[in-house]
């Protein structure tokens, strides 16, 4: 547990890392509503966002269910009726979905009958092991760094003239006038 209290978040580069996929993925992915950053979401273009543990989860399943040849549409409505998960669940917990459109989530014991019953073929994901897998790649993450102060010079002030006066191109003064504001 210590590897999740660590750090508040990971960003998107490490989620691509860590899970497997690449970020035109994580992005599409994240457009379509299939799994996207709940610590701090995209708002708009060059926003950093941050994702928890269970979103690795989630983006982990879905990369799953993608390698399985589950269509996207499919993908995100499995993902909308999963019921919350996090990397702590047990080795058995699975994801059972059914060509039929139906998904069950539970232990193999638990949902067994359930697919049993449904003459359709099923697609059978092991969230236990895939959160076992992610606990491992996440302990073997280096501590984040932490920055150093800033060594930058202070901006100036907003506003600020320098004490060299501005001359135009034709050596004159004026109002276009190299150096003066805009």
């Amino acid at each position: 547990m210590v590897f999740l209290m660590r750090r508040l978040g990971y960003s998107s580069q490490e989620v691509c890392r860590i899970v497997s996929i690449t970020n035109r993925q994580l992005q599409h992915w994240d457009a379509l509503g299939i799994a996207g950053a709940s610590l701090e979401p995209a708002a708009g273009s060059g926003t950093r966002r941050r994702f928890a543990p269970e979103d690795l989860l989630r983006l982990a399943i879905a990369r799953e269910l993608r390698r399985l040849a589950v269509g996207l549409e499919t993908v995100r409505s499995i993902l909308i009726s999963l019921p919350a998960v996090d990397l702590h669940c047990s080795p058995e917990t699975c994801l059972i979905w059914t060509s039929a459109g139906s998904s069950h989530f539970g232990t193999d014991a638990d949902i067994a009958q359930k697919v049993v019953s449904n003459a359709a073929g099923a697609i059978r994901v092991n969230v236990g092991e895939l959160a076992a897998h992610l606990r491992a790649r996440l302990s073997a993450l280096p501590e984040p760094a932490k920055r150093p102060p800033s060594t930058r010079p202070k901006q100036r002030e907003v506003g600020a003239t320098s004490a060299k006066p501005s001359q135009s191109r034709s050596g004159g003064s004026g109002a276009a006038a190299w150096g003066e504001a805009w």
